[in-house]
């Protein structure tokens, strides 16, 4: 019932992001900076504590390994996508004719995990489907704003907008629904819930970090990322145990 609910507040996030970008993009370094330490903190709070417990069975080297795995693919997708790569002066035309649309696609993969996280977090029980999923929320607001930034950059119109945003946002509806056609032991579980610690860790210091700090009110986003760290750990104290 609540994976139902963060999935339909995940999509309805990601529209306001999208929809908020396209009229007008102040103070969103402060909320870049939020998510940043939310996604970073459930991973070194929750998400890497949880595979421990659970990976008992296995040699714990291999849990590590499945968070280096979940860091190395999100950056070589990213940078293979040419998310974030270069700016609008510093690439070719041929480039930035097909900027947007891989930008997208690679987001829209992205959201699929991310519905995907969501789903298998509530199979373990609802406080890990709650802890993934608040920083996966409060991350689609920046899903929006990406997905529109880069179709912009690629000189796109205000409907082609609308149209990829509308693609991105149903991607983590098909991740989600997908997570319940998949049966995990409890060491594939820690090695899944070790993958999306690489993965928060990543898009929260690699992603969301520096481009809260592009900002001047850099002083603000720090505050900010140590607000998102204290809220995880509040969670993390007060939620029932796993």
């Amino acid at each position: 019932m609540f994976g139902y609910l963060f999935i339909f507040l995940k999509v309805a996030f990601t529209f306001v992001g999208g929809f908020f970008t396209l009229n007008n993009k102040k103070r969103l370094n402060i909320l870049m900076a939020l998510a940043a330490g939310m996604l970073v903190g459930v991973s070194i709070l929750d998400l890497i504590p949880e595979s421990l417990h659970l990976g008992t069975d296995i040699n714990q080297n291999y849990i590590t390994l499945s968070i280096v795995i979940g860091f190395l693919i999100f950056y070589i997708l990213e940078h293979s996508m040419v998310v974030h790569s270069c700016g609008e002066d510093d690439c070719d035309a041929d480039v930035h004719n097909h900027l947007g649309s891989f930008g997208v696609l690679g987001l829209s993969i992205h959201g699929f995990l991310d519905g995907m996280a969501i789903g298998l977090g509530f199979e373990i029980n609802q406080t890990v489907g709650f802890l993934m999923a608040i920083p996966i929320i409060a991350h689609s607001l920046v899903d929006g704003l990406n997905t529109v930034v880069i179709l912009l950059k690629d000189k796109r119109t205000r409907a082609e907008c609308i149209n990829w945003l509308a693609v991105q946002s149903i991607a983590p509806i098909f991740g989600f629904f997908a997570s319940a056609y998949i049966t995990l032991t409890k060491t594939s579980l820690a090695l899944v819930l070790a993958f999306f610690a690489g993965l928060f860790l990543y898009i929260g210091g690699s992603d969301l970090l520096p481009e809260a700090h592009k900002e001047k009110s850099t002083r603000g986003a720090m505050f900010a990322t140590i607000i998102g760290f204290i809220i995880i750990f509040i969670l993390v104290e007060l939620l029932p145990s796993h």
